[in-house]
């Protein structure tokens, strides 16, 4: 021991640099050994993975018989639920009444007169050409083909949307919109 002591004190340098030397050597085992099981560990997941999608590679797509069958049942019962359905609309929606373009126009005057009428009461005013939104059909005959989707509209309810002499009023009605119709109508 005394003889390593008068080596590293004569040979200061090399004695130091084989000290940092073990000391990295150590430090780098541990890293290697650190990263192996790292890596064990994702070989690990990998191999799962790879063994999980050759599993799925080797399955047969498609379903089986039984299954199919028994999505085919679903489907019909699914169908015919919803043309049940369709029926019990059917008869509950309101029938499609046969309605001249004339007609659906002398309907649209007396509407917009009572709602007009209404407003003055109410002293709510109204637009300048008012006519309950359905503005191009003032002065033009709606087709023969829209007038029965027209005679749909309940005018009636076109009116009742006007503030109501119950509840707080606004001095102005200023916008009066609806859902416009198809171009191809």
């Amino acid at each position: 021991m005394v003889n390593a002591m008068k080596w590293f004190q004569q040979n200061r340098w090399l004695g130091t640099f084989l000290i940092l030397f073990g000391i990295c050597v150590l430090f780098t085992g541990f890293l290697f050994y650190w990263t192996r099981g790292k890596w064990s560990d994702a070989r690990q997941a990998f191999d799962k993975a790879a063994a999980e999608r050759s599993r799925l590679q080797r399955l047969d797509p498609f379903p089986s018989d039984a299954n199919y069958q028994k999505l085919k049942v679903i489907l019909e019962n699914y169908s015919a639920a919803l043309d049940k359905l369709k029926e019990d609309l059917k008869k509950e929606a309101v029938p499609e009444t046969p309605l001249a373009p004339n007609e659906f126009q002398s309907r649209l005057r007396q509407a917009v007169i009572a709602t007009v009428n209404r407003a003055h009461a109410n002293n709510v005013k109204l637009p300048d050409k008012f006519e309950l939104g359905f503005d191009e059909f003032t002065t033009a005959m709606p087709k023969t083909a829209v007038s029965p989707l027209l005679g749909q509209v309940p005018l009636p309810q076109r009116r009742r949307q006007l503030p109501d002499e119950r509840v707080a009023r606004p001095a102005e009605q200023s916008r009066w919109s609806r859902a416009r119709l198809p171009r191809n109508c």
